[in-house]
C-alpha cells in the first residue's frame, strides 16, 4: 500500500496522543528494579498512566533520589495535562542528578509545549552531550525519546534533526521496532506520509503483532491530509480484532468515526467508554473524555466528567478552561463567567490562548458586561485574526451598547478584511446600522450590494425603499417606488407574508400616498384595499380610504 502526497499528521491537541511509547528493556545504568520498571513501562505502552503512576511511586519510596522515576512521571504528568507537575518533575530529576539525560528531554518537551522551540532544541542537545558519556544503548534511547517529544508537540520545525537522530539509533540496534518506528515518525513531521507509512508497514511485516505499527498507519490515514477514515478503521480493526485489549487503538477509533461524514458519534463514544474501561476513570482520564466529547459538541456529557474530575482537579488549567466553554455552550453563563475567571487567576500568562478570550468575550457579552467582552474578543481576534466571525460579535457588542457607529466601523473593518470573499450578509448588518444612524445613503449603498448576493431576498429591497423614502422624505420623486414594488414582488410564499406581513402593509401605503399625490385614486384605491385585507383596523388607511372614495364618488 502506497501514499504519495505530503502528509504532515495534525492531532487534536493532546486529546488522542498515542503516549511516550518506551522501549521494554533494562539499561545497565538504571537503578530501578528492572522487572518493576518493565512493568510500569507496558503500562504506559497500554496508556494506563495511574498504574504506572503507582509504580513509579513505589519505586520513589524505595529510592527517593531516583532521577529516572521522575522523568517517567514527568511524562504521565504532561498526558494528563497536569503540566505545572510534569514541569516540577522533570526539574527535581535535573536537581537530583544533572547526569541523568532523560529529564533534559522533558524539559525540552515542555519548550515545545510552550512554542520554544530553539531553547527546546538547546535541551535535546544537552540530553545528548550527557548521554554521551553512558553507554550505547542509553544513547540510542536518548536520541529516540527527543523523536517521540517532538512528535508528540507535531514540532515540524527540525525535523530533519529528528530524522538523523532516530537513524542513528537505528544503527545502533537494528533489530529495535521502536526505533524504526521513529523514523516513520520524523518522516512524518517532515510531512512525507509516503516514506513515513512505508516505515511503518515494515515495522508491521517484522512482527504483524507490535500493534504499534499498525496504529501509527491508521493514524496517518485519519489525518487532516489524508481524511480517509475507513481506510483508517480498518487498521483499528485489525488491531481489535487481534487484541481487543490493546487500550491505545480505541481513542483512536472514536476520532476516526467522529471525524466520518455523517460523524458516527455513537460508536465514537462507545470506543472511547471501552478505553475508560481498560485504563480505568481515574480524573485524569474523565478530562481526556471530557476533552473528546466538546470535540464532538457533545457538551452535556462532557460537563458531567469535567465536573466529577473538577472536586480532584480544581486548580488544572486544561479541565477550567474546557469546563468554562462548555457552560457557555450549555447556556450556564453565570457559572461559566465565575469559572473562566478562575481559570485566568491560577493561569500563568503563557498558558492563556486566544480561544480563552474568545470564550470569556462570550461569556462577558452574555451577562451584559459588553465593554470588558470587546477588549476579550479583540484579544482573541488579535491572536487568530482568521477569525472574522469575531468581528460579528464585536459588531454585536456595539449595537446593544448603541454605539452603532462603532458597530458599523468593525463591520466595515470586516468587510475590508474579507474583500475576496465577503459574506453578503455582512452588507445587510452594515445596512442596518446605517439605518438607525440615519445615514441613509450609506445604508442605501449596502442594501444594494446586499441586492447584488442575494437578488431573491426580500429585505435588500425593502431597506432601499426604506432609504429612499427618507432620502425622498417629501416624495417629490417617488424614488422608494420601485423598490417597494421590487420587495411586494418578492413576497412569494404563506410564509413570507406572515413574515413580513407589517412591512407589506408599509409598502402598500407608500403606494397609496404616491399615487393618492399623483391624483390617481383609483390606483391608490386599489392598494388601499390591498391594506384593509391585511389590516382591518387600520385607522389611517380606512381614513384615506374614506376621503378617496368621496373623492372618486363626486367624480361620477
Amino acid at each position: 500500500m502506497k501514499l504519495t502526497v505530503n502528509m504532515k499528521i495534525s492531532k487534536r491537541t493532546a486529546i488522542l496522543r498515542i503516549g511516550i511509547l518506551f522501549t521494554i528493556f533494562a539499561f545497565g545504568v538504571l537503578k530501578i528494579n528492572a522487572q518493576n520498571i518493565k512493568e510500569a513501562i507496558q503500562d504506559e505502552e497500554l496508556l494506563k498512566y495511574q498504574a504506572a503512576k503507582s509504580i513509579y511511586n513505589q519505586l520513589l519510596a524505595k529510592d527517593a533520589s531516583n532521577a529516572e522515576v521522575y522523568y517517567h512521571l514527568g511524562v504521565i504528568a504532561y498526558h494528563n495535562y497536569q503540566y505545572d507537575s510534569a514541569n516540577y518533575y522533570f526539574g527535581k530529576g535535573i536537581q537530583l542528578n544533572a547526569n541523568e539525560p532523560l529529564n533534559y528531554i522533558g524539559t525540552g518537551l515542555m519548550k515545545l509545549h510552550n512554542k520554544n522551540q530553539p531553547q527546546a532544541k538547546a535541551d535535546f542537545d544537552k540530553a545528548l552531550s550527557v548521554s554521551a558519556s553512558g553507554t550505547a544503548e542509553k544513547t540510542s534511547y536518548v536520541e529516540q525519546q527527543i523523536v517521540e517529544a517532538m512528535w508528540q508537540e507535531q514540532d515540524g520545525q527540525d525535523a530533519d534533526y529528528a530524522l538523523d537522530l532516530a537513524q542513528k539509533a537505528v544503527k545502533a540496534d537494528d533489530k529495535n521496532l521502536r526505533y524504526k518506528i521513529s523514523i516513520g515518525d520524523a518522516y512524518i513531521l517532515k510531512g512525507d506520509g509516503g516514506n513515513g507509512i512505508r516505515q511503518y508497514e515494515s515495522v508491521e511485516d517484522a512482527n504483524p503483532k507490535y500493534y504499534l505499527a499498525t496504529l501509527k498507519v491508521g493514524h496517518c490515514y485519519a489525518s487532516p491530509s489524508a481524511r480517509n477514515y475507513d481506510a483508517a478503521l480498518e487498521q483499528f480493526q485489525k488491531i481489535v480484532s487481534a487484541d481487543p485489549k490493546y487500550a491505545p487503538v480505541y481513542p483512536e477509533m472514536a476520532d476516526a468515526y467522529s471525524q466520518k461524514n455523517p460523524p458516527q458519534n455513537e460508536k465514537a463514544k462507545e470506543s472511547y467508554l471501552t478505553f475508560l474501561l481498560l485504563v480505568g476513570s481515574s480524573p485524569a482520564e474523565r478530562l481526556q473524555y471530557a476533552k473528546f466529547l466538546y470535540y464532538i459538541k457533545d457538551y452535556k456529557a462532557a460537563l458531567e466528567q469535567l465536573n466529577i474530575a473538577y472536586q480532584f482537579l480544581p486548580d488544572n488549567i486544561v479541565l477550567l478552561k474546557l469546563k468554562a466553554y462548555c457552560e457557555d455552550e450549555t447556556k450556564d453563563p453565570k457559572t461559566g463567567l465565575a469559572t473562566i475567571q478562575r481559570m485566568f487567576s491560577k493561569a500563568r500568562p503563557d498558558e492563556i490562548k486566544g480561544m480563552d478570550y474568545e470564550y470569556f468575550g462570550r461569556l462577558l457579552a452574555t451577562g451584559n458586561q459588553d465593554s470588558m467582552a470587546i477588549v476579550n474578543l479583540y484579544k482573541a481576534y488579535k491572536d487568530d485574526s482568521s477569525k472574522v466571525y469575531l468581528l460579528d460579535s464585536i459588531a454585536g457588542c456595539y449595537a446593544k451598547m448603541k454605539k452603532y457607529s462603532k458597530a458599523a466601523q468593525v463591520i466595515e473593518q470586516k468587510i475590508i478584511r474579507t474583500k475576496d470573499n465577503v459574506n453578503g450578509l455582512d452588507y445587510y448588518t452594515l445596512a442596518r446600522y446605517y439605518l438607525v444612524l440615519g445615514n441613509y445613503t450609506k445604508a442605501d449603498t449596502n442594501a444594494a450590494l446586499l441586492i447584488k448576493q442575494y437578488p431573491d431576498y426580500p429585505v435588500g429591497y425593502y431597506y432601499r425603499a426604506l432609504c429612499n423614502a427618507n432620502i425622498d422624505s417629501t416624495m417629490k420623486t417617488g424614488a422608494a417606488k420601485p423598490y417597494y414594488e421590487q420587495f411586494i414582488s418578492k413576497i412569494k410564499t404563506a410564509n413570507d407574508s406572515a413574515t413580513y406581513k407589517s412591512q407589506v402593509i408599509e409598502a402598500n401605503m407608500y403606494m397609496v400616498s404616491y399615487y393618492y399625490n399623483k391624483n390617481d385614486y383609483t390606483k391608490a384605491k386599489e392598494y388601499g384595499l390591498k391594506v384593509k385585507v391585511l389590516d382591518p383596523a387600520n385607522k389611517q388607511n380606512n381614513s384615506i380610504l374614506k376621503y378617496i372614495e368621496d373623492i372618486l364618488k363626486k367624480k361620477k
